[in-house]
């Protein structure tokens, strides 16, 4: 049979000597021992002893705090967990202390069962636990190969780009004419281009309108783009977004972002040699969610009053406010969808609240919004006819006396003695009477 291994851990309380060192075997003398370890082999558990006391309940606790058999480990754990060994051994002590009786104390069959059935669930936990340090080795081993084969793939394309490190280099270098790029590094230079390029010559910005699809899908790539735990580029699109930058600050962006990220790709050469994904293999929904939840889409507000036409048709219960606000917003969603916050009708007004510049520039900031309503009111009176007409007769001759300051019975003179089609044609026709007799009076 092997010699039994065993470690003791001395303590010195007089000073007198390394506190925590272990002696082995022949040299393991048990005098000034706090913890004494020992176990008939290698494949057995340890069996720790506390002040000279077996203590089999601390082996499992051993083992769950130590990261591998080597005695390293275990030397450094027992040196973090020392008064707590002690303590929790008094603890122990006063509980035997305390014990009424002999009854469950185990027969040595059963201590031996225990002590094997403790054994076997320490071989699991060793067993899983060096698995799992192989795994780990195994990977960080994968990781490191991986890691030796990009840098030495950065170090051939780094070689090509040569000194030029500007961003029109990278361009030629890493993007190829049309797709996806071969590289992360190709693939960022890729999206900023395309930005750099909508905006110089088609005037889109990433955050509004026609330029959320040109262009947005390349800056959500770019803002959600993450290395070495960080987000390097979110922060310049949060920022330009939250700005509304005009056509100048934005150019300037622009500008900027390029020289940025042309830096980063220097300082982070690495990324010449990583895979990437499609910068466009993002769906719209997500890009304008995430334009929608960081405020970065500008919005504007647009009024226009009711023209008297239309407001004579809602005072003559034609329609109501609720009517004229489904229309205009059915006009406003034919144009930008329902990228609006509300309509309202209000104080002789009709408001809509919280556009995008798409239907801003469409409504010419509220002078088309105007010649609906107009429109809109042309249409009510074919329907409905004149809201401004008297539709009774009878009360022509008042209405025309109050409207041009005359005498009703000599309105009504002429109503009784004249036919009229309308009451536009009867008060038209006393206007023309009412001015030939103050042209005669003159004379």
């Amino acid at each position: 049979m092997a010699e039994e291994i065993k470690y003791v851990f001395k303590a010195f309380p007089d000073g007198g000597g390394d506190y925590g060192v272990f002696q082995k075997g022949a040299e393991a003398t048990e005098e000034n021992a706090v913890i004494i370890l020992s176990r008939m082999n290698k494949y057995f558990p340890w069996e720790v002893y506390v002040n000279g006391k077996k203590r089999s309940d601390l082996h499992n606790k051993l083992y769950d705090g130590i990261a591998s058999d080597s005695i390293k480990d275990i030397k450094e754990y027992l040196m973090s967990h020392l008064d707590e060994f002690l303590e929790e051994e008094k603890v122990e002590e006063s509980v035997i202390t305390e014990a009424p009786d002999d009854d469950g104390i185990m027969s040595d069959d059963e201590l031996d069962a225990q002590d094997q059935k403790e054994r076997d669930e320490f071989e699991a936990r060793l067993k899983a636990r060096r698995d799992k340090v192989a795994q780990q080795r195994a990977e960080r081993d994968a990781k490191v190969a991986r890691d030796n084969e990009l840098k030495a793939q950065a170090q051939e394309k780094a070689k090509a780009i040569g000194d030029d490190w500007s961003f029109d280099n990278l361009f030629d270098k890493l993007v190829p004419q049309s797709g996806k790029c071969d590289t992360l590094a190709g693939e960022l230079v890729r999206a900023v281009n395309k930005i750099d390029y909508r905006w110089w010559n088609d005037g889109d910005r990433f955050f509004e309108d026609y330029g959320i699809e040109t262009c947005g899908q390349p800056a959500y790539f770019l803002a959600k783009f993450e290395h070495e735990d960080e987000t390097p580029f979110w922060d310049m699109f949060i920022v330009c977004g939250e700005d509304n930058k005009d056509e100048d600050e934005y150019g300037e962006w622009v500008n900027k972002l390029r020289e940025f990220v042309a830096d980063y790709i220097n300082t982070h050469q690495e990324l010449l040699a990583m895979d990437t994904d499609d910068m466009y293999d993002v769906d719209s929904d997500d890009v304008e969610n995430w334009l929608d939840e960081n405020n970065l889409i500008p919005t504007y507000d647009i009024d226009a009053s009711i023209p008297d036409e239309l407001q004579a048709h809602l005072d003559a219960g034609n329609i109501d406010e609720r009517d004229l606000r489904y229309e205009v917003e059915s006009w406003v969603e034919d144009i930008g969808g329902n990228r609006y916050d509300s309509v309202d009708v209000s104080w002789g007004s009709v408001y809509v609240n919280g556009c995008n510049k798409n239907i801003y520039d469409e409504l010419d900031g509220g002078s088309t919004l105007y010649k609906w309503l107009e429109d809109y009111a042309e249409e009510l009176t074919d329907e409905y006819g004149d809201p401004n007409e008297v539709e009774d007769e009878d009360d022509w001759a008042e209405e025309i006396a109050s409207e041009l300051g005359q005498d009703v019975d000599m309105v009504q003179n002429i109503l009784d003695t004249h036919s009229f089609d309308s009451y536009e044609d009867a008060i038209e026709y006393i206007k023309e009477l009412i001015e030939e007799e103050r042209e005669t009076d003159e004379e």
